[in-house]
């Protein structure tokens, strides 16, 4: 059995207004993300998963959204292979991956 670490990697800097008003997550416009704030939370959520097989994990599972705050990733390919960069020899899960373009499915894999 594998044990991955996971986070949906979200944006908090969002006004609390701007999801009342649209009664959730979905549909917030993008003039609220902060592109200084969203790099470092993304650097943060790259750390985290380093820690993490520093920590024990077997591996990290990314999934994406899109157009939600709650969840940053909406390329988990582009992450993976950002992870797959890393000084780690963590394995990396992409949760359901549509693979209607299976280059698109394949080649940040084969990074790895």
């Amino acid at each position: 059995m594998h044990i991955m670490m996971f986070t949906e990697r979200p944006y908090y800097d969002v006004p609390e207004d701007e999801i009342i008003k649209n009664a959730s997550y979905f549909g917030i416009p993008n003039e609220h993300f902060n592109p200084e704030v969203g790099g470092q939370l993304y650097n943060s959520y790259f750390d985290e998963a380093v820690y993490a097989e520093e920590k024990g994990f077997d591996g990290v599972m990314l999934n994406e959204h899109h157009g939600t705050p709650f969840c940053m990733g909406a390329v988990m390919n582009i992450e993976a292979a950002v992870l797959a960069g890393l000084p780690s020899e963590s394995r990396l899960c992409c949760w359901a991956t549509r693979c209607r373009w299976p280059i698109r499915c394949a080649l940040p894999k084969s990074w790895r």
